[in-house]
């Protein structure tokens, strides 16, 4: 695959995570328009990507599910914080902050689970969907 189509397959996949964060700046208020918006983006930019750099669109929409899973809830506790929705937590909070409406935030082996080991997984899935992206 050319570099360039990588970096805009890349840049393009970076659209629905900006756009999550931009909905939920001030809290998730609306969640199941919020799956079925980005759901509809990725898909559209997947099949874009598919027809216009013929990039096979299973591959951008791993990339884009990794993209997500790893920075979602990191990036959205800065802005809540920011935007003063949540209170500043304490050092070690910054990797523990999960939300109140996502399926997988409320499972108890993944909210019993150590930050740290959360953060090792999530980079093993945005890895793997790197792998995914550029390989196969």
């Amino acid at each position: 695959m050319d570099c360039w189509k990588i970096i805009v397959a890349a840049l393009l996949c970076l659209i629905p995570l900006s756009v999550h964060l931009y909905d939920d700046r001030n809290g998730d208020r609306k969640k199941v328009n919020d799956m079925i918006a980005l759901s509809i983006a990725a898909i559209a930019i997947s099949m874009g990507l598919w027809w216009s750099l013929d990039i096979y669109f299973l591959r951008t929409l791993a990339l884009m599910s990794g993209l997500h899973f790893m920075f979602f809830d990191y990036l959205i506790n800065i802005i809540l914080y920011r935007n003063k929705v949540i209170e500043r937590p304490g050092a070690e909070k910054w990797l523990t902050y999960m939300g109140d409406t996502s399926k997988i935030d409320r499972w108890s082996f993944w909210r019993d689970m150590n930050p740290w080991m959360r953060l090792y997984l999530k980079f093993v899935v945005l890895n793997a969907s790197l792998i995914i992206f550029l390989y196969l």
